[in-house]
């Protein structure tokens, strides 16, 4: 039996759909259309009932609908490791999943974790929320001349309250990690310098509480919406953010040129 697909989209009132090349109207159309559901057949959108329904063309809401036996192709399969370890000081999971394209990683409740490898397991997500403890995250290590397998599908990455980890300076781009959609760096103490160039997907930067940083830049994320400043706290000397009009920064500082355009927002110290 095929995958079923969803979403199905509805019916239209007026028209009706095709199956196998065979046009159906009014209570034959939602007949079929209820055997798409159970059977797991392809509804598409294509030209109207008239303009080729019947030789098994896809047709629109407004003369129909057609189903076909197409499957769609599967998404990503995505295997999970939430880890319950409250004396866990040493994690390291190597390669990818048996049964899975990509890995989530959730180490919240490890909270005496020191230190993390995963450096050569295709990622989806990897959070290390609380770990105050940990000093290591090996995949962080000589970004960005070193491409980690780790960070190429790697769509979110949290080390909210990771106060020891040692990143130093930080430097992600769009070569290292393509697919990178939200960074939470939230009372990182060690880091210094943040560099973020390149990313496609960057949508949510949180960097509040990074109390030693002392240079932001941030350019070539064109979808970003949101990026948070470090406290008055931090040292910060050099400030470079280019993002959409429609962004969001959060803990900009009197003294700093900010300036709007159509395109974009500009912040620079």
């Amino acid at each position: 039996m095929l995958s079923p697909t969803w979403p199905v989209p509805r019916l239209s009132a007026h028209g009706g759909c095709a199956v196998d090349g065979v046009a159906a109207g009014g209570k034959a159309a939602a007949e079929i259309a209820g055997v798409a559901l159970r059977g797991g057949m392809t509804v598409a959108r294509g030209p109207g009932v008239g303009g080729g329904a019947g030789r098994g063309c896809d047709v629109d809401a407004a003369g129909g609908w057609a189903v076909s036996q197409r499957p769609l192709p599967c998404p990503p399969r995505v295997a999970s490791l939430a880890l319950c370890g409250p004396r866990l000081t040493h994690l390291v999971v190597m390669g990818a999943p048996r049964v899975a394209d990509n890995l989530t990683v959730n180490a919240a409740h490890c909270k005496v974790l020191k230190e993390a490898d995963l450096t050569s397991t295709p990622l989806l997500s990897a959070g290390f929320p609380g770990s105050a403890k940990m000093v290591r995250l090996l995949m962080l290590d000589k970004l960005p001349a070193a491409r980690r397998v780790a960070l190429v599908g790697l769509q979110e990455l949290s080390l909210l309250s990771c106060s020891s980890v040692q990143v130093g300076c930080l430097y992600l781009t769009g070569a290292v990690a393509p697919n990178l959609s939200k960074l939470v760096l939230q009372g990182v103490l060690s880091l210094t310098k943040r560099q973020l160039d390149g990313l496609p997907l960057l949508a949510d930067v949180n960097a509040a509480g990074c109390q030693r940083l002392s240079s932001v830049t941030v350019t070539g994320c064109p979808v970003l919406q949101r990026i948070d400043v470090p406290a008055k706290a931090a040292p910060l000397v050099q400030v470079c953010i280019g993002m959409p009009a429609q962004g969001n920064v959060l803990g900009v500082r009197g003294k700093w040129n900010v300036s709007w355009t159509e395109m974009q927002v500009l912040v620079n110290t």
